[in-house]
């Protein structure tokens, strides 16, 4: 849902914590002002019953793969950025539950950092904020090869946990 709605609203920062989701949409989606605070709590409770029934805390491997050649231009790599910012900063990143890499590319391919190398949200996310835009040729089916090398190189997370992959734009 926060995917969706940062996409259709193209807003820049929506909530990641779950309680500012509530407050979030009870802002800016609830009818009466008197009944916030059960709209808030009925959000809650929904979300968390969803949450529950989740198959998502399973621990996966994700490796994000983003172009910075001439092609994309600086504006485009910035919102690239701040969308795989925006992702991993949904997950729990930690050695046991999410592990996440980035691979880049224009003319050449380059790890920016590889699974087992960064384990908080905090660090990911200043390592994707320091990836800087290089220009240049646009040679994707390297950096999809360099990808699988990432995954193919780190065990996953955990034994049988399939590697998911993401592509941003």
């Amino acid at each position: 849902a926060r995917l969706y709605l940062e996409v259709v609203r193209k807003a820049d920062a929506l909530p990641s914590r779950l309680d500012y989701q509530a407050d979030f949409w009870a802002m800016h989606y609830a009818s009466p002002v008197n009944q916030t605070s059960v709209l808030v709590n009925t959000f809650l409770e929904r979300t968390r019953q969803l949450d529950d029934q989740c198959a998502c805390k399973a621990s996966i491997d994700m490796v994000f793969v983003m172009d910075r050649s001439g092609s994309v231009g600086s504006e485009n790599f910035a919102k690239a950025k701040t969308f795989i910012k925006n992702i991993a900063a949904s997950f729990e990143i930690s050695p046991n539950k999410t592990r996440v890499g980035l691979v880049t590319y224009s003319s050449s391919s380059r790890i920016e950092f590889e699974l087992n190398e960064l384990s908080t949200n905090e660090s990911v996310l200043a390592a994707i904020s320091s990836t800087v835009y290089s220009r240049g040729g646009t040679q994707t089916g390297r950096a999809i090869r360099l990808m699988m090398q990432v995954f193919n190189s780190s065990k996953t997370a955990t034994s049988g946990t399939p590697a998911t992959t993401k592509s941003a734009p």
